[in-house]
């Protein structure tokens, strides 16, 4: 229930949903900052398309220092829209599409739970 409802303030609150899957050929890029952009890659069974392609997501924090922008970046994977199911998924945060440029953050995660991830965009 506590995943629905931060589901539901997500969406109101940001309203961003992109689309994305393993197989798409156009990673959805967030834009961080002004010039400052990166791509989320994702991949699960096909099966969960629509789920993934409903995923949400917010920066909630960046700072700049010597060393780069610092982010703080919240995603949502909503479970299986047909049975309601948690599956798992991989993801990539990186400077290029599907994966490319620079790797910042990538990991395992079950859909359905807030993940928050952080990482620095270099100078």
């Amino acid at each position: 229930m506590l995943a629905s409802g931060l589901a539901g303030a997500l969406a109101a609150g940001s309203g961003v949903s992109v689309v994305i899957a393993d197989w798409c050929a156009d990673d959805p890029m967030i834009q961080i900052s002004p010039g400052h952009v990166v791509y989320l890659t994702d991949a699960a069974d096909s099966s969960h398309l629509a789920s993934l392609q409903a995923v949400t997501y917010r920066v909630l924090q960046t700072s700049t220092d010597q060393d780069g922008t610092h982010v703080t970046l919240l995603l949502y994977f909503p479970n299986d829209f047909v049975t309601g199911d948690s599956f798992n998924l991989s993801y990539t945060i990186s400077t290029g599409p599907n994966g490319s440029g620079n790797v910042l953050a990538q990991g395992q995660t079950e859909s359905g739970q807030v993940l928050i991830v952080n990482f620095t965009l270099p100078n």
